[in-house]
């Protein structure tokens, strides 16, 4: 069983968002500064999550292979995700904790049948990967947590004494996850993210201005337009609007480098691009038809333009 599959296979079916389910918030490390949503509960009402769902083949070979060994089927089962780190610098390390419906003993058995040995924690099962370091644990039939082994094992710590969260993180994240279908929230400054180029570098100075962030969120809405927004929190506002400058000379770009290779639909989506400053703020939004997403997911573009064929919902 690969860890990564439940968070992959969870991105592919969020709907409507609802706010965020407390129990799993407290789940989470008590030095997280990186949190992401997603609610997968409302998948069907939402037209893209319709077509994505569509689109999830019942003959697909390893989807059929894990239903029939766990009785897990990821378009049916998941309820909601939520993500977490610590975002230290060269730590890309995280939990995720996942609502859902789980045939623990069936998916413990079929781990078994594969050659693993669940180990106990704290009453827990833990399924481990070869080295130890990955783990993937159910606290109940609808509740399970995988990523870093620490993680996973403080997570199951904090069932019965939570850890207090930062309170901006908390207080950002509960005020996206009610308007948003998927959702994130860090609190890492961009000074953290790398260092900083050398002005001569090309890259240097786009990359530079970055590092002024101090945090950052945002999200997307499914309905009959799909809706990206973010929101980017700087020093100043000098630095803001010099962020903004940035994502919008980048947005040109890939407008003009979309043209020069006729691939025409990115470029004309981009066109509803919307940048602005309000003191050290930037923020940013991009509206696109959902049939037009579904456009470009069907037929992503290789350099001769989009196929214009109607996609049949099944």
């Amino acid at each position: 069983m690969k860890l990564p599959f439940v968070a992959l296979a969870a991105v592919a079916f969020c709907g409507m968002a609802a706010a965020a389910d407390p129990q799993l918030m407290n789940l989470v490390m008590p030095d997280a500064k990186v949190l992401a949503g997603i609610n997968v509960q409302q998948a069907k009402a939402s037209p893209f999550g319709q077509y994505l769902l569509s689109q999830a083949q019942s003959n697909d070979t390893g989807l059929q292979e894990l239903i029939g060994a766990t009785g897990f089927d990821p378009r049916r089962d998941l309820s909601e995700v939520l993500f977490a780190s610590t975002g230290r610098p060269g730590n890309h390390q995280g939990l995720a904790v996942v609502r859902g419906n789980f045939d623990v003993a069936r998916i413990l058995q079929a781990a078994r049948n594969k050659g693993q040995t669940p180990q106990l924690y704290q009453g827990v099962q833990i399924l481990n990967n070869p080295d130890n370091s990955q783990s993937l644990a159910f606290l109940d039939g609808t509740l399970a947590v995988a990523g870093n082994a620490g993680f996973v094992r403080g997570a199951i710590d904090r069932r019965t004494a939570p850890a207090a969260l930062d309170p901006v993180l908390v207080a950002k994240a509960n005020g996206l996850s009610v308007t948003q279908s998927a959702w994130f929230v860090s609190l890492v400054p961009g000074a953290g993210m790398h260092a900083p180029l050398p002005p001569d570098n090309p890259a240097g100075a786009q990359a530079n201005v970055l590092q002024k962030i101090q945090q950052a969120s945002g999200g997307v809405l499914f309905g009959p337009n799909v809706l990206l927004t973010a929101e980017a929190v700087a020093a100043t506002s000098q630095d803001a609007t010099a962020l903004a400058d940035v994502i919008r000379f980048v947005a040109s770009m890939a407008q003009y480098q979309a043209r020069q290779n006729n691939t025409q639909v990115p470029a004309d989506l981009l066109q509803n691009l919307d940048v602005k400053t309000a003191a050290n703020i930037t923020t940013v939004s991009l509206s696109i038809p959902e049939d037009r997403l579904e456009q470009l997911v069907h037929n992503p573009p290789h350099g001769a333009g989009p196929r214009h064929r109607q996609v049949e919902r099944q």
